[in-house]
């Protein structure tokens, strides 16, 4: 009975212990470490209540039967009845010990193995929540990480369009301003050289014009039919100039538009780039710092829970040290109350504190050595 109640102790002192260690973890760890514990308090408690003190070992510590007496009784001098019971007793004795000892001792050693088995199981438990919890938040980062590239890639993208946009309206209107200049430019030469033309004809027409007053009509004719031919010609052949200048000058403008159009996007995109590597180097050191900072906090916890065990296994093996001196003080004085006449058997227990039947004594005790 008492060993149980030891049993029942310590289950009640683990169980406050883990839920102390249990609260920074979430919720799902908290009732996983409950359940553990329940069922083996369930499987000790019930244990407790399915023992019986086994049939075969009462039946091995039985007394002979007594035979009939078919002779003359003799007198009560003789029987000594005293003696007789006296020895009945110390079997009856011997016997009650025994069988509590022996099942004392069956009852410790399943209760330890249905504690370390619950222990076991909630250590492997906390375990996995442990790394379930690290791969949880590694993934809410790395998942966090994605968002905020794919946001910025986002933006980079939307600002290297409206750049883009905004360089290509810029070099159009700049081209459609040259190209108006240079229409304008070509026009006036095309006007200037018919001018010219124009009026070196009619003075090779005035000239032909006098020479002809001196020759003859036909010649005269002749001359001034030549004259308009050659002017024509001529009239023709600066055109087609002109015409092929102006070509000329609009490809080139053109080529030279859209070697620099295409440089200013190049230009765009290469300070693009560098802004998007810049911002990302940094978001990679912040994440980076977050999980060392994961990783220091979960290194502090177990650090404090190997502490707290160590706590645990002093105060337990001071416990069974302190259990075993005051069970070896009861017993000796209840065999010193027995063997003098002045006391009767089973005094101890007024005398002193019932450890066995009450182990519940300890626990002040054990309290100052986990709090102190």
């Amino acid at each position: 009975m008492g060993n149980s109640s030891t049993t029942t102790s310590n289950c009640t002192k683990l169980t406050k212990h883990l839920e102390h260690l249990i609260v920074m973890s979430n919720t799902k760890s908290r009732n996983i470490a409950y359940r553990s514990l329940e069922v083996s308090s369930n499987e000790i408690m019930k244990s407790r209540r399915a023992y019986t003190v086994p049939q075969q070992l009462l039946r091995s510590y039985e007394l002979p039967a007594l035979t009939s007496v078919h002779t003359i009784p003799k007198r009560y001098e003789e029987t000594r009845p005293v003696k007789l019971q006296d020895f009945t007793h110390q079997q009856i004795i011997a016997l009650g010990e025994l069988i509590n000892r022996q099942s004392h001792e069956k009852q410790e050693t399943f209760s330890r193995m249905a504690v370390e088995k619950a222990v076991a199981s909630t250590w492997e438990d906390a375990h996995q929540i442990k790394v379930e919890a690290v791969q949880e938040a590694l993934n809410a980062l790395q998942i966090q990480h994605e968002k905020q590239l794919k946001k910025l890639s986002r933006q980079h993208e939307r600002r290297v369009k409206e750049e883009i946009l905004t360089v290509e309206t810029k070099m159009q209107n700049k081209m459609r301003e040259a190209l108006e200049a240079e229409r304008k430019l070509a026009n006036q030469k095309l006007e200037e050289a018919i001018s010219k033309v124009k009026a070196d004809c009619a003075i090779q027409l005035r000239l032909a014009v006098e020479a002809a007053r001196e020759q003859e009509r036909e010649t005269a004719k002749i001359q001034l039919e030549h004259a308009q031919r050659e002017f024509e010609s001529t009239l023709e052949d600066t055109k087609t100039v002109l015409q092929k200048e102006k070509e000329q000058a609009l490809e080139k403008l053109k080529e030279k538009m859209n070697k620099e159009q295409v440089d200013a996007i190049k230009k765009v995109h290469g300070e693009e780039l560098v802004i998007r590597q810049s911002a990302l180097a940094e978001l990679r050191a912040h994440l980076e710092m977050k999980i060392d900072s994961l990783n220091n906090k979960i290194n502090e916890l177990e650090k404090e829970i190997l502490a707290r065990d160590e706590i645990i296994v002093s105060v337990q093996s001071k416990r069974e040290l302190l259990y075993d001196q005051l069970v070896q003080a009861q017993t000796d004085f209840q065999h010193f109350i027995d063997h003098h006449p002045r006391f009767d058997s089973g005094q101890t227990n007024y005398l002193l504190p019932n450890v066995i039947a009450n182990p519940q004594i300890l626990n002040p005790y054990l309290e100052k050595q986990l709090n102190p």
